[in-house]
């Protein structure tokens, strides 16, 4: 397996370094806050298309195969990135590099087929999360100090076609196992047409919890909290570059430090549950949380002073760790038995949609009415979802 976590490794490296040079590389080709928004929802929208196209694919062809051509397609996509003079052509290449995100999923289900045991295979899983969070928090640091050189982009693409290619020879030496997928009869369904019925599936799902009387108001929450965050998420780092002229390096440890913070919270969590909300099955600490998340955005929008809104930012982290716990708990409390798969599936996917929602929102609100709205619209949605937590806790 020790193949399985380099490639992990490499993959996230790539990603986060991607992440540390992108706005940099939009601004220097004359693109706009609402293009760097456009670009990470349309981003975000064609990953979720595209993973079952893959996962389709590799049900029916080898799927190291598969790993491979996303890889080819990865790599072709960068280089174009890397050699683009405009953000036309920047923008295409962005969309060939939607590819690479299947990978990850293709990578867990070869640990399926190369794992004797269900009981090994979550064994693996446990490890390759933990090494996740390890490489993240590494390729931070590594990209946002290599992003602040003043060549820092073309270093950047260096690596990432280097990490690349590694990967590709890697894939290579994987054992070759046939897939255990089901064999579709249905020829006449193209790959483009299953993945759209896919994705409209999930919004059949979505659509048909949000106006449960069941679960309306967690769905509701979650997704207004997912939206606010992600543009909370889109403009922190434009802030902090062209308001508070931070570099790429001082950046990258900031977010590494405020991913520590959120690691410490998630350690005191059942201390702070068993102290304060005991007998909470969740509406308690969502309210308090989402007021909370709110007033950081508030501040995060109001703030002329830098040790002010990294301490928000620090804030926002802590109070979306509690969110995510008592949303979690209020879903497992609703959820019969016989619908867990559907209702948690569409849960994580409210997510996708906020990957979506998010960086679009921002990137407009920022282009018309200057990069702090987008903080102010977040804080918006915090309140509203706080009302209906409440009310719901007091029914």
């Amino acid at each position: 397996m020790l193949i399985i976590y380099l490639l992990i490794a490499l993959d996230v490296l790539s990603f986060v370094t991607n992440l540390a040079i992108q706005t940099k590389h939009v601004l220097l080709l004359g693109g706009s806050f609402f293009a760097i928004g456009l670009l990470g929802s349309l981003s975000s929208l064609l990953s979720v298309v595209w993973r079952p196209i893959a996962g389709h694919l590799s049900d029916q062809k080898n799927k190291q195969d598969v790993i491979i051509w996303c890889l080819l397609l990865s790599l072709f996509g960068n280089i174009l990135a890397w050699a683009s003079p405009s953000m036309w052509l920047y923008s295409t290449a962005k969309v060939i590099c939607v590819a690479n995100t299947a990978v990850q999923t293709l990578l867990k289900t070869t640990v399926t087929d190369l794992c004797a045991s269900d009981e090994e295979s979550s064994k693996v899983f446990n490890k390759l999360g933990a090494f996740n969070s390890i490489a993240f928090l590494f390729g931070i640091v590594l990209g946002s100090h290599i992003a602040d050189y003043e060549r820092g982009i073309d270093y950047a693409y260096l690596l990432i076609i280097s990490n690349i290619v590694v990967s590709i020879g890697l894939v290579k030496t994987l054992p070759r196992v046939d897939s255990k997928g089901t064999k579709h009869d249905d020829k006449d369904v193209g790959l483009i047409e299953g993945a759209l019925k896919e994705v409209q599936s999930v919004y059949i799902d979505l659509k048909k919890l949000v106006v449960s009387p069941r679960y309306w108001d967690i769905f509701t929450i979650h997704l207004l909290i997912e939206c606010g965050f992600f543009m909370y998420y889109n403009s922190s780092g434009l802030t902090l570059r062209t308001q508070h002229n931070m570099s790429e390096k001082y950046i990258g440890y900031l977010i590494t430090l405020i991913m520590v913070v959120s690691v410490g919270c998630r350690l005191v969590m059942s201390k702070m549950k068993s102290k304060f909300y005991p007998t909470d099955l969740g509406y308690l600490m969502l309210w308090h949380s989402t007021l909370a998340e709110a007033l950081a955005y508030l501040t995060l929008a109001l703030t002329s002073s830098l040790a002010v809104f990294v301490l928000a930012m620090a804030a926002v982290s802590c109070a979306k760790t509690f969110i995510d716990t008592a949303l979690n708990n209020l879903l497992l409390s609703r959820t019969e038995a016989s619908e867990k798969g559907i209702v948690i599936s569409s849960f994580d996917n409210v997510v996708s949609v906020g990957q979506v929602l998010g960086p679009l929102l921002a990137g407009t609100v920022s282009e018309i009415f200057g990069i702090r709205s987008s903080y102010i619209v977040g804080a918006v949605f915090m309140f509203v979802g706080s009302q209906i937590a409440n009310t719901q806790r007091t029914r």
